[in-house]
């Protein structure tokens, strides 16, 4: 008798609270849910790392049917990529044999991957020879966050962001304040503790020290915090209290010296922008140094755009890695 393999469903054809009674299953459809509704900006957020990500439409599925294996997940894209999901929620979880299948699916020359999602931060060492992408859950759920810090996520998706990081917060972390007692939403933030935003300083540290605030874009999306950081050349230096927001405002008409302008925009044209106006509040000694990598083992930028931590987590950090 032939075994009969079982139809593959469309993520866009299964309830957005999925239909598993398995948690791994549950966490992993809500994941899928994200990704198929926020496309490639999530997915190229989450996987760039992993694949060379074209922006074309995409196919998301759960429980990915293949000859050996059965990986919790699959995302493809017009036969461009196919990236196979596997995830686990107790740490110290993985199955060798399971790998060893799913393993054989991983081929890079045609463009086709495999992604373990766990609560380990890294790969065990029994394992480090094997090219596989790695990550954790806490470190996906910061940068689904980052999407809805930075204003890209809809009204829908960000609701759903929220939900998911409430199940991970459940499934994985069974509750505990660890990671979640850091991350951004208000709803992980416990009573008490004081959000940092931390922003690359290549320009505006400096800005900060000398002229007390900090300048982007005209209505960048920033979740509420009482103080900012920058990370400049491999390290924070510096935290700022924040005095006072202004959405979008001509810096000329916020109290600025001119000084400022002489030195640092002659050619300002009063072109809007959101102000930060700061007070500067410590000088990290030692600095904390960013001991962030990628995937090589290189050191790579700690924050791209803006990222979070807590007064508490900053004040005793010695590494990025701490935050």
């Amino acid at each position: 008798m032939t075994k009969k393999t079982p139809t593959q469903k469309s993520i866009s054809k299964q309830p957005v609270f999925g239909e598993y009674s398995q948690p791994e299953n549950q966490l992993t459809s809500a994941l899928l849910h994200i990704l198929y509704i926020g496309g490639n900006p999530i997915i190229q957020r989450i996987f760039g790392d992993t694949i060379d990500i074209p922006s074309n439409d995409i196919e998301v599925i759960s429980q990915s049917f293949q000859n050996e294996s059965i990986p919790d997940g699959e995302i493809s894209c017009d036969c461009k990529y196919r990236l196979f999901i596997e995830s686990k929620i107790i740490k110290n979880a993985i199955n060798e044999n399971q790998l060893s299948k799913h393993y054989k699916l991983q081929n890079p020359s045609v463009n086709q991957y495999l992604c373990y999602i766990t609560p380990d931060a890294t790969i065990p060492n029994a394992l480090s020879n094997l090219s596989v992408a790695w990550l954790s859950w806490e470190w996906v759920t910061k940068v689904l966050l980052g999407a809805v810090a930075e204003g890209i996520a809809s009204a829908v998706l960000k609701y759903l962001i929220e939900q998911f990081c409430i199940l991970v917060k459940h499934l994985v972390y069974k509750d505990k304040g660890t990671p979640f007692d850091f991350i951004y939403p208000d709803i992980f933030i416990s009573e008490g503790q004081d959000r940092v935003i931390i922003v690359g300083g290549s320009w505006g540290e400096d800005v900060a020290v000398k002229y007390s605030f900090y300048a982007c874009q005209a209505n960048r999306t920033f979740l509420s915090a009482k103080y900012l950081a920058f990370c400049y050349n491999n390290r924070i230096l510096y935290l700022f209290e924040i005095k006072e927001v202004k959405e979008s405002i001509n810096l000329k008409k916020a109290d600025i010296p001119q000084e400022y302008f002489n030195i640092k925009e002659p050619l300002y044209n009063g072109e809007p922008r959101k102000l930060f106006k700061l007070k500067l509040v410590n000088t990290f000694s030692p600095e904390i140094s960013n001991n962030k990598k990628d995937k090589k083992g290189n050191r790579c930028a700690f924050v791209q755009g803006q990222t979070y931590t807590t007064y508490e987590k900053i004040m005793r950090a010695k590494y990025t890695l701490d935050l």
